[in-house]
């Protein structure tokens, strides 16, 4: 359901759960900018670290591939989607987190890359915690647009009280 401008700005959990979500979406695009910076940071000039035309294909086929066939177009998508104000956003911008923080500790097990490319040990650090915090601003956003969902309960009518020393029988 979309939720329209004036109640967005009107109500101030919906407001601060939209705000959390530019947060998420920033720290998804920071993760993919470290991620590609580390990826494409030069390689080692070791002749004992250097990948074989076998270990290239397989580095190929199992890390940038995802990276660009997959991961950014999903990644492209979800950043679309939660800059709307519908109420799934923030629940698409949490699986995109975790989507980052899983293909950040693949790319990490890959220790043939990791030995190939030194500073990418570096970027896949500032992947993790880019990953975190757009995963924590996220989950903040679905408790607060859950919490800013709910009607404000109206304030009881006082009864009159009858008075004590009123006996009329």
């Amino acid at each position: 359901m979309l939720i329209s401008a004036r109640e967005l700005w009107r109500n101030p959990a919906r407001r601060t759960a939209y705000l959390l979500q530019v947060v998420a979406i920033v720290a998804l695009a920071g993760w993919w900018v470290a991620l590609n910076e580390g990826l494409s940071s030069r390689s080692t000039r070791d002749p004992q670290k250097k990948l074989d035309a076998g270990g290239r294909f397989a580095v190929t086929f199992s890390v940038y591939m995802p990276f660009f066939l997959l991961v950014t177009p999903c990644l492209v998508s979800i950043g679309i989607a939660g800059l709307t104000w519908y109420r799934f956003a923030p629940k698409a911008l949490a699986f995109g987190a975790i989507c980052e923080a899983v293909f950040t500790h693949w790319v990490r097990s890959d220790k043939h890359l990791l030995d190939y490319k030194p500073a990418l040990l570096s970027h896949l650090d500032t992947s993790v915690l880019l990953a975190s915090l757009a995963g924590v601003a996220a989950l903040a956003a679905i408790v607060l647009q859950a919490r800013g969902s709910r009607p404000v309960p109206a304030k009881p009518i006082p009864h009159p009280r009858p008075d004590a020393t009123n006996h009329s029988t």
